[in-house]
């Protein structure tokens, strides 16, 4: 399906946003993150490890007061380079 019907379909079935993250959550408390490798934040911890992530992006939320945290889809992300599933050619 093209991005276009993918749109048409989605604008069909509903005239309100589609909630994917509990809706009681409002978009104010919603905060970009970048995950790339541009991003010199991710040279402050091991990448390699859940654990390290999960505190980065806690306080990352902490620090600006929010509750969720998204990143832009096609950033180049080096976190991926620790996954045979996304190096593989054909996964």
């Amino acid at each position: 399906m093209n991005p276009d019907d993918f749109s048409s379909f989605l604008m069909a079935i509903t005239h309100q946003d589609i909630q994917v993250i509990d809706a009681i959550i409002p978009k104010s408390s919603y905060i970009p993150i970048r995950l790339s490798e541009s991003n010199s934040d991710l040279e402050t911890f091991d990448i390699g490890s859940s654990e390290a992530w999960e505190v980065y992006i806690t306080n990352y939320l902490k620090t600006h007061h929010k509750k969720v945290a998204f990143g832009g889809y096609l950033e180049k992300r080096g976190i991926y380079n620790r996954s045979d599933y996304f190096n593989n050619q054909n996964p």
